[in-house]
């Protein structure tokens, strides 16, 4: 391993603490996330949502949906606040799907084309955002 612990922050975690690199890894993704949207650290510390959420956040959240996160911190954390977390991983899968179609988008057709004219089922402007919104039971 040489001296990469010292500057990889996973390995330098899982290397100083009893938790495996996988796990590390995991970690200083969830606090990066925390670290990088000011809604997400507030609710956080302010215990309106729990680790559970933020993880169910970092599980879904590529490096390629990381700018649309940005986007979209504010309602998913409002998100966070009224479902438990089973319901949010729900909310967080079907934004992640949402964001997928979003981003094919912006990308060239696989046959060369370039047309990406083809009608999407869902976007992620604001107002079609909302309708990943679930209730928890007896929520009205």
């Amino acid at each position: 391993m040489g001296d990469r612990w010292c500057t990889v922050p996973r390995a330098w975690l899982a290397h100083r603490t009893p938790v495996s690199e996988a796990d590390a890894g995991r970690l200083v993704k969830n606090a990066r996330i925390a670290d990088g949207h000011d809604e997400i650290a507030a609710s956080l510390a302010d215990g309106d949502i729990t680790t559970p959420h933020v993880e169910a956040i970092g599980r879904v959240t590529s490096s390629a949906r990381l700018p649309l996160l940005a986007d979209h911190a504010g309602m998913l954390v409002e998100q966070a606040k009224r479902l438990p977390v089973g319901d949010f991983t729900t909310v967080m899968r079907r934004w992640a799907s949402l964001a997928d179609d979003h981003l094919s988008k912006d990308s060239p057709k696989r046959d060369g084309t370039g047309d990406t004219s083809t009608p999407r089922p869902a976007s992620m402007d604001g107002c079609k955002v909302t309708s990943i919104w679930i209730r928890s039971p007896g929520q009205r």
